[in-house]
């Protein structure tokens, strides 16, 4: 115990005088007074001090109980940031809305501009059809928009049918993908595979993971 100084005030002006002189006052929610013969309990947002008093002097514990853990969460779960670290390593989460009226569907580019990066997981939904039947392609290319020099992502193009609602998913732990790096200048692009006059328009949309590379 500490020894304080010797007062004659009564036990509650002594009590919320103690905590006047807190830094935590403008936290304080809720303080409560219990008097216990010698003793006083002071809670203050559900952590517990407390004050003894013997011929005059005021003897206040040093242990001093920790306010209940608060978990995280709450009626709202969605995380606004696009990114994490965790122990150095980062991943993005990016997703769009699938582009109308062309043959390049979705168009993520890499996430670092200085820095070779991995795609981790590709998803996309078609949930508005067309009419032109259409093979569709994951790829990485160095324009936004899908070219002749584009490389294969996943190695099996996807076919879908005309009027068809479309979902498909890739992970880079499939045998038949390449080691799925996507160079600093590079994009992942979600393409139509045939040429077509004025270019598809579907509804949907489509989501990307990238994870950085040890460095």
């Amino acid at each position: 115990m500490n020894k304080l100084k010797k007062i004659g005030l009564s036990i509650p002006i002594l009590v919320v005088a103690l905590l006047l002189a807190s830094n935590a006052l403008a936290e304080v929610k809720k303080a409560t007074l219990i008097k216990e013969e010698r003793k006083v309990v002071v809670t203050v947002n559900s952590a517990e001090a407390q004050f003894y008093f013997s011929h005059g002097y005021v003897l206040m514990t040093n242990n001093v109980s920790k306010a209940p853990v608060t978990e995280l969460g709450g009626t709202n779960p969605n995380v606004e940031s696009r990114f994490f670290c965790i122990g150095g390593i980062c991943k993005y989460y990016l997703r769009q809305t699938m582009k109308t009226a062309t043959t390049t569907l979705c168009s993520f580019p890499n996430p670092i501009t200085t820095a070779t990066t991995t795609l981790e997981a590709f998803d996309y939904q078609i949930t508005t059809g067309t009419a032109t039947a259409t093979t569709i392609v994951l790829n990485a290319s160095t324009g936004a928009y899908a070219t002749s020099t584009a490389t294969n992502i996943y190695a099996t193009a996807n076919s879908v049918a005309s009027t068809a609602l479309d979902t498909w998913s890739w992970s880079n732990n499939s045998a038949s993908v390449d080691t799925g790096e996507i160079s600093p200048n590079e994009h992942v692009l979600l393409s139509v595979e045939q040429t077509v006059v004025g270019g598809i328009t579907y509804g949907g949309a489509c989501q990307a993971i990238f994870r950085t590379m040890p460095r």
